[in-house]
């Protein structure tokens, strides 16, 4: 009986010791920021293949054109309005020059 109850003792001693020597090092390893990097970093993976399958799905080509038609239309029209402004410029020294030479 001796020899089992100092076993069960010396058994639990070992556990208690165990258990303290493994909380001691964990207190050294800073679990808190490895769980947060590890999970930043499933983050940073779903993130990514949520952008990707974004990406994926856009229309590029109509993206393209829309983005160019709303970057280049108002410096068609403007151009044009300018071209057209210098004519009727031109046209007006025109009459101008005849409505006095007829005088």
């Amino acid at each position: 009986m001796c020899n089992e109850e100092n076993l069960k003792y010396i058994s639990n001693s070992v556990k208690e010791n165990i258990l303290r020597a493994v909380r001691e090092k964990l207190q050294h390893l800073k679990i808190e920021d490895a769980i947060l990097d590890e999970l930043k970093s499933v983050a940073k993976e779903v993130f990514e293949k949520r952008l990707a399958t974004a990406i994926n799905d856009i229309d590029f080509p109509l993206l393209l054109k829309t983005v160019l038609r709303e970057i280049l239309e108002p410096i068609i029209l403007r151009s044009i309005e300018d071209a057209i402004n210098d004519k009727l410029f031109i046209l007006k020294l025109i009459d101008k020059s005849r409505k006095s030479s007829e005088l």
